[in-house]
C-alpha cells in the first residue's frame, strides 16, 4: 500500500524495551493505554505515550519519539548532529 503502519517507533524501538522489561521483571501486561503521532507522510509512529498495568499491580509509564527538530529531508543539510554526553 506504500505506507508504513506499524513501521514506526513503537513497533521499531520500544516493541525491544518492552520484551526486554517483560522478561527481566516477570511482570504480565493486563491493561494499556497509549497515544501515538503518525508522519503524516509514510504513516508511521513518530512519537509514543504509553501507561500499562500489570497483574502484580505494577505500572509503567513510557514515552518514546523519532522526530528530529527541523525538516531532516530538506537538501541542504537537513540532518542534525548528535551529542551524547
Amino acid at each position: 500500500t506504500g505506507r508504513m503502519s506499524g513501521n514506526g517507533f513503537g513497533w521499531g524501538q520500544l516493541s525491544h524495551l518492552l520484551a526486554f522489561v517483560f522478561h527481566v521483571g516477570g511482570l504480565c501486561p493486563t491493561h494499556a493505554f497509549a497515544h501515538t503521532t503518525l508522519s503524516e507522510r509514510s504513516g508511521a509512529d513518530l512519537s509514543v505515550a504509553a501507561v500499562i498495568t500489570c497483574s502484580n499491580g505494577a505500572s509503567i509509564a513510557l514515552s518514546g519519539s523519532a522526530a528530529v527538530p527541523g525538516n531532516a529531508h530538506e537538501a541542504a543539510g537537513g540532518q542534525l548532529g548528535k551529542y551524547v554526553s
